[in-house]
């Protein structure tokens, strides 16, 4: 497990970030294939929440 102290977002993107006995983070959206244009990555003590905008839509 690592440990995250800061929360970067790049893009417009909804979410919903929970405290309580496991650590949970929700991502809305009315279109699911919109969520694999989400990616998440851990880069030292930074959680980087991305919108993908060269990810297409069919």
């Amino acid at each position: 497990m690592r440990v995250v102290r800061k929360i970067v977002i790049d893009g417009s993107t909804d979410l919903v970030l929970c405290r309580g006995s496991a650590a949970r983070m929700l991502v809305a959206s009315e279109d699911p294939e919109w969520l694999s244009r989400i990616h998440t990555n851990v880069v030292g003590d930074k959680l980087r929440i991305e919108q993908d905008p060269r990810a297409s839509l069919t």
